[in-house]
């Protein structure tokens, strides 16, 4: 059981020069429950909505059950 469903390596993003998203590593296994906890302005929404695809990260890689779906340089 314990298969790696979502696995976020190294993500970056800024905006206007300010960086919000500092090399982010997270991995989700399944069959566990997780919660995305922190301060507000900490990045918890950027991130979902890079993993979601609605925003681009300035580097990084987002991966679904062994499928790349992003992938940025800078």
């Amino acid at each position: 059981m314990n298969s790696t469903v979502l696995e976020i390596k190294n993500v970056k993003k800024s905006f206007k020069g300010n960086e919000v998203l500092k090399d982010v590593n997270i991995t989700l296994k399944q069959g566990f429950v997780y919660a995305l906890l922190g301060a507000n302005g900490a990045g918890k929404s950027t991130l979902l909505k890079i993993v979601t695809g609605l925003l681009n990260s300035d580097d990084g890689k987002v991966t679904i059950r062994d499928v790349n779906v992003l992938c940025r340089s800078t």
